[in-house]
């Protein structure tokens, strides 16, 4: 499954987008949500809330309020508070949790009425965000639109308010729906209602990505950019809807433009997939990719017309997470089992290490081993079958929030195939991180007890894993080193922000060089040490390299190498 990505709230500063729309009588807002609320409701005076949520229902504030545990809502594009309403914080009842608008008194309008306002749904764990009418005062509600699932903002999204032209007594509310389970919630702001005797067209366009938000250069197999999605959300139909294509390369420079070919109409509500050739990387680079929908009629709201995101090709890792932990999974402390997922490896490639993400805010994983474990997979289901490889074993130190490597000693070569890379729970809660706003069906998977393996959706949860395995260079390992030379010497903390000590003891040489590669073999440090007494306390610092693992060469006495993660998170 593949999903739809709508990047403009996070990068229209850097390409200077503005919203323009035609000549039209706004009849009511723009509500920001920025002055005064009533007391009573904390929301705008003169507006209602219904719902039978026992949390306040709707409320207001920004995303550091609004955000709870494994619903991390991104800060709006210009700044401020909004509204919203928030099923993974309370867990109740929010299947009627309606915002509703001042009563409409449309009854001198004629033409064309359009609603729009900023919004954010993701639609995490089968959370429904719509928008209702009523004209009975609220008994009976009537859907206009189901709200798009997007892990972004979505900037003026317009709804069809004209059928009610003409009438009094109009409401019109935002509803917060749950389905009876435990999901996400709803954001909402910029409101305002527009009138025009005109026919608005308007066309948006959002990017359709595949499974994988970081790639392995060695294994990309085709084109990156070859997707987009367009929209009519006016309420006329829109014509020779084109989508032109720019990839730009890490320094701004133009590596490939397109243009599709036109798509004939597109019907008010519809959409429409449009292919594109796209762009085969060559280097390792974070490439960002704008698409710009034009049509052949004067488009009333240019602030959709653009949506950006960015491919990143790397050089060994591989990941289906978008980077943004919004949450956790484990099975639960005293139960031992797996938590995975599945990567297609393209091209014969040598897997050297597994990246996670520990979210240990609590401190119970503090101090715990984590470790992972390769499977190959069952061609027809994708279930993990066979262990491969074992990684070496990893402490969690006690930042909440860290990522681990954990290295696959000697290496592990793979032919092309679909492989399940897992993270291994012991005796406590894991709390892997998990992202819900980028997510496959059947990508990952779960084990504990006696029942089989299973899809994480199985049991509700909707999410990628910040799990990834890493290729490359074979890293040295630091397994059958004697004893006695291992206990000469110790790195702290480690993992690192690149910052940590070498302490050693027990030494008779008078100095000690030190040098430190990457798994590749590049130097990023050589220096020396005098001894003092016998021993050493260096600071090292090497914070200006990139996070992954590194491998730490001391000569004194004789030879030893151990290996320091760094991390940034």
């Amino acid at each position: 499954m593949k999903k739809v990505y709508n990047s403009i709230a996070v990068l229209s500063l850097m390409f200077g987008f503005s919203q323009t729309m035609n000549a039209q009588t706004v009849v009511f807002g723009p509500e920001d949500f920025e002055g005064t609320m009533d007391a009573t409701t904390g929301i705008p005076t003169g507006w209602q809330e219904t719902g039978l949520s026992d949390d306040g229902i709707w409320a207001v504030g920004d995303e550091t309020v609004a955000s709870s545990q494994y619903w991390a809502v991104p800060a709006h594009p210009s700044g401020g508070v909004f509204s919203f309403s928030n099923d993974d914080a309370c867990n109740c009842d929010k299947s009627e949790d309606r915002m509703i608008l001042p009563e409409q008194d449309f009854s001198a309008l004629a033409g064309f009425l359009t609603l729009n306002a900023d919004l954010y749904h993701d639609g995490a764990y089968g959370n429904i965000g719509s928008v209702e009418v009523s004209t009975d005062q609220g008994t009976t509600w009537t859907e206009v639109a189901v709200v798009d699932n997007v892990p972004e903002w979505q900037i003026a999204a317009g709804f069809d308010l004209s059928a009610y032209a003409g009438q009094s007594g109009v409401w019109i509310a935002f509803r917060q729906n749950d389905a009876g389970s435990w999901t996400s919630g709803f954001c909402v702001d910029n409101v305002s209602i527009s009138n025009s005797t005109a026919p608005e067209p308007d066309a948006s366009v959002a990017v359709v990505t595949g499974e994988y938000s970081i790639t392995p250069l060695t294994q990309v197999t085709g084109s990156i950019a070859t997707e987009a999605l367009v929209s009519n959300t006016g309420n006329a139909d829109v014509t020779n809807a084109v989508v032109t294509s720019t990839v730009y390369d890490g320094a701004g420079n133009v590596v490939h433009t397109e243009t599709s070919t036109p798509v004939a109409t597109i019907a008010v509500a519809a959409s429409e997939s449009v292919a594109l050739t796209g762009y085969a990387p060559t280097a390792v680079d974070a490439y960002v990719v704008q698409y710009i929908v034009s049509i052949d009629e004067a488009d009333v709201t240019s602030a959709n017309d653009t949506s950006l995101f960015t491919a990143v090709i790397s050089d060994s890792t591989y990941a289906r997470d978008n980077g943004i932990a919004e949450g956790s999974l484990g099975i639960g402390s005293g139960d031992p089992g797996q938590l995975g997922q599945n990567f297609v490896v393209n091209a014969l490639d040598t897997m050297t290490s597994v990246s996670m993400q520990i979210s240990n805010a609590s401190g119970n994983m503090t101090g715990k081993p984590i470790s992972a474990t390769i499977y190959d997979t069952d061609p027809a289901t994708g279930a993990p079958v066979n262990v491969l490889a074992n990684t070496e074993m990893v402490m969690v130190s006690e930042t909440p929030d860290s990522m681990y490597t954990c290295v696959i000693t000697n290496g592990l070569e793979l032919a092309p195939g679909t492989y399940t890379v897992v993270a291994n729970e012991t005796d406590e809660n894991i709390t892997l991180a998990t992202s819900s706003s980028i997510y496959t069906a059947g990508a990952t998977w779960v084990i504990f007890g006696t029942n089989p393996w299973a899809n994480s959706e199985d049991y509700g949860f909707e999410v990628a894993y910040l799990l990834r395995p890493n290729f490359g260079e074979v890293v040295e390992s630091t397994v059958g080193l004697s004893e006695i030379n291992d206990n000469k010497i110790s790195i702290y903390p480690n993992p690192s922000t690149g910052n940590f000590k070498l302490n050693m003891s027990g030494l008779n040489a008078s100095t000690v060089d030190v040098s430190i590669t990457d798994v590749s073999g590049k130097v990023v440090l050589n220096t020396s040490f005098n001894t003092v007494n016998g021993g050493l306390n260096a600071p090292i610092n090497i914070s200006n390299v990139e996070e992954g693992v590194y491998i730490v060469r001391v000569n004194g006495d004789s030879s030893i190498v151990k290996r320091i993660v760094v991390s940034k998170k």
